[in-house]
């Protein structure tokens, strides 16, 4: 199986199709893509008879986990999944991350965390743009065979906004972070870059592949 020849996949296999640019709203512009400018990656990278999930991170407003396009290609904690929504049960210290992690909240847990498992989406954004990435992979892979789950780490509000105060985590402060046990002494998050730092680190020790932040 290769790679869609297609305008859409681009930047898998470029074939020299005019790609649509709308720079004036309501008026469109094409532009002459150039044959071969593409990432170069032979078919069998990414196209195979077995697949191994891909975990993709939503660093966004959240996610709708009971959403059509979206339900069947989560990225699920199946232990954490109970009603004991306070108990780490699968043990990597992020009690109650069935489908992510909050860090709206800025929740202080028993064991040092910051954040809760509450990835509902208040704003729609997160939804969007997950539902985006499995409908654009879905035409790569099929409906049934697509390996990508998606892993919701909601670090924006309702309002689509963040935590706004600057500077709240220093340089110096990073190689603590990497740890998501925390000092309560040193205060709560404060600003959406702390959120974004947190963030970061849960979806890498949840082995995501590609972490998606669209913030603008």
């Amino acid at each position: 199986m290769g790679f869609p020849e297609s305008k859409d996949f681009w930047a898998f296999k470029n074939i020299g199709l005019p790609q649509r640019l709308n720079l004036s709203g309501s008026i469109p512009y094409f532009a002459q893509a150039t044959v071969g400018q593409d990432l170069h990656l032979p078919n069998q990278i990414i196209f195979k008879d077995s697949l191994k999930p891909v975990i993709v991170a939503i660093l966004d407003s959240g996610l709708d986990v009971q959403h059509p396009w979206i339900r069947n290609s989560l990225a699920k904690n199946g232990q954490d999944c109970s009603k004991n929504a306070d108990q780490d049960l699968d043990g990597n210290q992020y009690p109650g991350d069935c489908y992510g992690w909050n860090l709206v909240k800025a929740i202080l847990q028993k064991n040092g965390v910051f954040g809760d498992g509450d990835v509902k989406d208040p704003h729609g954004h997160g939804t969007h743009v997950a539902s985006q990435v499995i409908m654009i992979t879905e035409k790569i892979f099929g409906a049934e065979k697509n390996p990508i789950r998606i892993l919701s780490v909601r670090v924006l509000d309702e309002k689509f906004q963040g935590l706004l105060i600057p500077n709240s985590v220093m340089d110096s402060e990073m190689a603590q972070l990497m740890s998501p046990k925390e000092n309560a002494e040193k205060g709560m998050i404060t600003s959406l870059g702390d959120s974004i730092a947190r963030a970061l680190i849960y979806a890498y020790h949840q082995g995501a592949q590609v972490i998606n932040m669209s913030f603008s």
